[in-house]
């Protein structure tokens, strides 16, 4: 509920820089503010760790300038879904990441997922959409190109926030002998700067 309610208050600053600035500037901002608090984390770790043992592959590199890339898109599509409507389509649909993420780590990470979790997958996504979905109905005065604009954002940026997911997990776990919220923090930082 807090990361809910955080997210939304997120979004909405940034939909004002965005008014501003243009949905680049406005997608940036959300890696560079986040950087001074992602490194307090790192250095709490090593200092309550001691040392760690780093070795960071080309397979990681590989994984996070992707994943960087892509999240970095996919913020600057969900930006502009709202900025083409006043609706909630192109959220509602940006909401499409959820089970987007599952079949990208099936076929790419090789994920092993039974009826029973797609089906589950299949309800949290189609609940996101409900919840999502405008309350007003779509009529004549509504600017149908901007509505479908918006959705093909939306779920451009859901696709994009999938791949980003899955390169991001696949990083972590490329960072070998150390603890996964180390490999995790060290991916976002590193992520974030680049």
């Amino acid at each position: 509920i807090i990361a809910s309610f955080l997210q939304t208050l997120r979004n909405s600053f940034q939909r004002e820089i965005m008014v501003a600035a243009g949905p680049w500037i406005a997608a940036w901002v959300r890696f560079a503010f986040a950087v001074p608090f992602t490194f307090a984390v790192l250095m709490a770790l090593l200092l309550y760790r001691g040392h760690y043992g780093i070795a960071l592959s080309q397979y990681f590199w590989l994984n996070v300038m992707a994943g960087s890339l892509f999240q970095f898109l996919a913020s600057a599509a969900f930006l502009l879904s709202m900025r083409f409507s006043k609706f909630a389509i192109g959220v509602a649909l940006q909401h499409s990441w959820i089970i987007v993420t599952a079949a990208f780590g099936v076929w790419f990470l090789g994920d092993k997922l039974g009826w029973i979790s797609w089906a589950g997958l299949i309800i949290a996504t189609l609940g996101m959409v409900m919840i999502s979905w405008p309350e007003k109905k779509l009529n004549a005065n509504i600017d149908v190109k901007n509505a479908l604009l918006s959705g093909l954002f939306g779920f451009t940026s859901g696709v994009f926030f999938a791949i980003c997911s899955n390169q991001f997990r696949a990083a972590v776990n490329a960072v070998e002998g150390n603890p996964t919220f180390f490999a995790s923090t060290l991916t976002v930082l590193i992520t974030q700067i680049s």
